[in-house]
C-alpha cells in the first residue's frame, strides 16, 4: 500500500486497493499459487463484476425475447477465463490428488473431483471466484473503513491482534473466538457485516394458491407465484433487531457473542436451513485474516469521520461504502 520510498501515501480511497487485494488473496485459495502466475486475472475479474452488472442492469429493461442480449458479454468473458483456467485444471488432473503446484489443497481440487469436462469445471471456478469475490471485496472493505472510522478502535483491535493465531480463530462457532485474541476483530467484522448487507436477501416464491398474509401485517398480502425477498439492508436497522441504535455502529454491539446467523435478525447469509449461504464460514475468517493482515502493516489516518447515515450507497443490487480520504503509513 505504500511504496518502499516513500513513508506514507494518501488514498482518496481504498477501494480499488482492498478489491485488487482480496482478488489475489481469493484466487489462491480457489486455484492455488497457479493464480500469481496470472496476475491479468485481477483485471479480468474487475472487468467482470462491471459486466455482470451491466447485464443485470439492462435484464431487467429489456423485454424477455431481448433478453439474451445481455448474455453475449458475459458469454465472451467466460472464454477469455477459460483460455488461463483450462491449462491449470489439465496440468492439475496429471498430478497425483489434484494438488495446487505447493501442494496445498485449495478448492480447485473439489471442483475437479466431481466434474469431469475441462470446460465445464473452468466455467465453475470462474462463477465460484466471482461469487464469493463480490462479497469478500464488499465485506473485507467495510470492516476495515469502520474500523478506522471510529477513533481509537483500529488502535485497540491491533493490540489485541498480537499473538493472533488462525487455528484460535473457529468460525463455525461464533462464540468460540470469545476470550481470544480474534474477539474485538470478530465483534467489528460482524457489526460491519449487519450493516452493509444487501438490499436483496433470502428469496422465496409464493406457492399458495390465494394471495398470502404477512403475519407480521395481515393487510398486506402477497400475490401468489411471486417471489418475495427480505431486505438484510432494511431488517437489520430496525429496533426490533437490534434497539433505538440499531442504525449505527457499535464495535462492542456482538463483543459477548455472535449474532444468531440465519435467524430473522440476521439474515445476510439466508435464513437457517438447507438454503442458508454455505461458504458463510470462510467468508468470517476471510475477513477477519485479511483485515488482521492489514492493521499489523500499516496505520490507517482518515482524514474524516463518516457519520452512519453517510457511509452506504446502493449500486447495482449490493450496498457499497462511501469513503474519505485516509493517509496510509507503514508501521
Amino acid at each position: 500500500m505504500v511504496p518502499a520510498n516513500q513513508e506514507f501515501k494518501r488514498y482518496l480511497a481504498l477501494t480499488d486497493y482492498v478489491e485488487r487485494y482480496v482478488t489475489v488473496i481469493h484466487l489462491h485459495c480457489i486455484i492455488g499459487v497457479e493464480a500469481y502466475d496470472h496476475p491479468e486475472l485481477v483485471q479480468l475479474f474487475a472487468t467482470f463484476n462491471t459486466t455482470v452488472d451491466q447485464a443485470m442492469g439492462l435484464g431487467m429493461m429489456l423485454p424477455s425475447f431481448l433478453r439474451f442480449l445481455t448474455g453475449i458479454s458475459v458469454s465472451w468473458s467466460y472464454s477469455r477465463f477459460r483460455k488461463i483456467f483450462l491449462p491449470i485444471i489439465k496440468r492439475r488432473r496429471s498430478t497425483p490428488k489434484a494438488q495446487a503446484a505447493d501442494g496445498t489443497v485449495d478448492f480447485l481440487s473439489f471442483i475437479l473431483d466431481v466434474v469431469d469436462d475441462d470446460e465445464q469445471a473452468a466455467d465453475l471456478v470462474t462463477l465460484t471466484v466471482w461469487i464469493g469475490l463480490r462479497n469478500l471485496q464488499i465485506n473485507v472493505l467495510s470492516t476495515l473503513l469502520d474500523i478506522i472510522n471510529a477513533p481509537g478502535l483500529a488502535s485497540s483491535i491491533t493490540e489485541s491482534l498480537a499473538g493472533a493465531k488462525v487455528a484460535d480463530l473457529n468460525t463455525f462457532d461464533t462464540h468460540s473466538s470469545q476470550g481470544t485474541a480474534w474477539s474485538k476483530l470478530r465483534a467489528s467484522m460482524f457489526e460491519s457485516i449487519r450493516l452493509c448487507g444487501p438490499i436483496t436477501g433470502p428469496a422465496r416464491i409464493i406457492s399458495s394458491k390465494h394471495p398470502l398474509a404477512l403475519a407480521s401485517d395481515p393487510s398486506v398480502h402477497l400475490p401468489t407465484k411471486q417471489v418475495a425477498t427480505l431486505s438484510s439492508y432494511y431488517t437489520h436497522r430496525q429496533a426490533w433487531a437490534y434497539g433505538p441504535d440499531a442504525a449505527s455502529f457499535k464495535a462492542e454491539r456482538f463483543a459477548a457473542g455472535g449474532p444468531d446467523i440465519g435467524s430473522t435478525k440476521f439474515i445476510t447469509w439466508g435464513l437457517k436451513g438447507p438454503h442458508i449461504c454455505p461458504g458463510m464460514w470462510f467468508t468470517q475468517e476471510a475477513i477477519c485474516v485479511m483485515v488482521k493482515a492489514l492493521l499489523l502493516e500499516y496505520e490507517f489516518s482518515p482524514e474524516s469521520v463518516v457519520a452512519d447515515e453517510e457511509k452506504y450507497i446502493y449500486h447495482a443490487g449490493v450496498v457499497t461504502r462511501k469513503e474519505a480520504p485516509v493517509v496510509v503509513k507503514r508501521r
